[in-house]
């Protein structure tokens, strides 16, 4: 898989994860928070890539990768899936991940 077709794939799955629930604005009813994927190894070639495209930032340790969900989202339930189907592409990829939660 190239490294463009991943990040496809990544916003796919952010998309499939917000069309799940349905719109919402905020917390949505539901607990406010933030998830977000940990790639370990920052020196990945595919973090590269990444980082070249703007997307996440520098983590302690590796990079962080947030959800690329339209709208003021930060319904935790949502982000956590978004997160962890961005997780499930990196990891068929190959990529080690570890997924981030912090609650409000």
């Amino acid at each position: 898989m190239s490294y463009e077709e991943a990040i496809a794939l990544l916003h796919s799955a952010n998309v499939a994860a917000q069309s799940a629930i349905g719109p919402v604005k905020g917390c949505g009813g539901g607990y406010c928070g933030m998830s977000a994927v940990l790639i370990r190894d920052a020196r990945h070639p595919f973090v590269r890539h990444l980082r070249a495209a703007r997307i996440g930032q520098a983590g302690h340790p590796g990079w962080i990768a947030s959800p690329d969900i339209s709208g003021d989202i930060q319904n935790i339930v949502i982000l956590e899936a978004a997160s962890r189907a961005m997780a499930s592409v990196l990891e068929s990829a190959g990529i080690r991940t570890h997924i981030k939660i912090w609650p409000d």
